[in-house]
């Protein structure tokens, strides 16, 4: 039982990396804007960093024998902790822009709604090019304000408030630098 948690947890973990690639390929699209681009391509970054801390493991995992599956556990459990903020941040923004129902949030515990996110991502007919309509699109000040919000609301947790200001940092670039150009 006690493998059968820790491999649990680590799926997940897995899960939320699957979702979240699927995540920035539908956001970094040029109709998403300039700041979700930038968005994405920050959390592009933490995801591969995350590739790096796996081929670190794996390595660890072939080349040590004291190297046990608990231990995997206590080197991903701050990273799976991240891995799910920067999950429910992709959440929330699938759904301002209509890319997600509301419905999974009710099923949270549900172990399917990963794979309906998933399956949404990669089958929803509305994301050719030209299909979208713009009023669908959050973007720009929108997902800064979503940014903002969450950072708010996670201003308890150190490590989510210091990958949230990195986010916000690296996603309100291009709207400042719009602004200062507007403004000059």
């Amino acid at each position: 039982p006690s493998l059968h948690d820790l491999t649990k947890s680590m799926l997940k973990m897995a899960t939320y990396y699957s979702a979240l690639e699927a995540f920035v390929d539908v956001l970094s699209r040029r109709e998403f804007g300039a700041v979700n681009h930038a968005l994405c391509a920050s959390v592009r970054k933490f995801l591969q960093d995350y590739l790096i801390m796996i081929a670190q493991l794996e390595t660890q995992f072939l080349t040590s024998d004291t190297f046990t599956v608990h231990i995997l556990n206590i080197h991903t459990i701050s990273t799976s902790h991240l891995m799910l903020q920067l999950y429910s941040l992709a959440q929330e923004l699938l759904k301002k822009n209509a890319l997600l129902d509301d419905e999974s949030e009710e099923d949270e515990d549900s172990e399917d709604d990963y794979d309906k996110v998933l399956e949404k991502l990669n089958d929803n007919k509305d994301l050719i090019p030209g299909n979208m309509s713009t009023e669908k699109i959050c973007k720009g000040g929108g997902v800064l304000g979503i940014v903002t919000k969450r950072l708010e609301t996670m201003s308890g947790d150190p490590a989510a408030r210091a990958l949230l200001t990195s986010l916000l940092r690296d996603a309100s670039r291009p709207y400042m630098k719009m602004l200062n150009e507007w403004l000059h």
